[in-house]
């Protein structure tokens, strides 16, 4: 099975490409806000250095959470668009986010037809 992982769940955005069971190629940097950009533009470099096109992917596994809003909105948002687009499997992962922790999740895991982010909540702030 070949895959494509995204997490935006930490300070850290992750993507993996899996091939046959294995990951082949990752890459890991700074959210930063322009995330939504740098994930497509990762995803299609990741692909073409292992000489591989969308018709190759089976399955999109990607972090739900808990993390950031905007990050974690990013991460979700792309993988449902990139699924749906590409007609592939949606998987969602969740505790630590390494790529070996979240490949064993997308390996095992049931694919789902959306995905709920879950958010981290700091603190709240209640008004009087």
């Amino acid at each position: 099975m070949n895959s494509v992982i995204i997490s935006t769940a930490q300070p850290n955005a992750l993507v993996a490409l899996v091939r046959d069971n294995v990951i082949v190629a990752e890459k890991s940097w700074t959210n930063t806000p322009a995330l939504g950009r740098e994930l497509l533009q990762v995803i299609d470099t990741l692909l073409k250095e292992q000489a591989m096109s969308w018709s190759d992917i089976n399955r999109i596994g990607v972090h739900e959470g808990p993390g950031h809003y905007s990050a974690l909105r990013h991460g979700v948002v792309t993988a449902a668009m990139l699924a749906y687009a590409h007609q592939l499997e949606l998987v969602p992962l969740a505790g630590e986010s390494t790529s070996a922790s979240l490949l064993k999740q997308v390996l095992a895991a049931t694919p789902v037809a959306v995905i709920k982010p879950h958010y981290a909540i700091a603190g709240s702030v209640r008004g009087s």
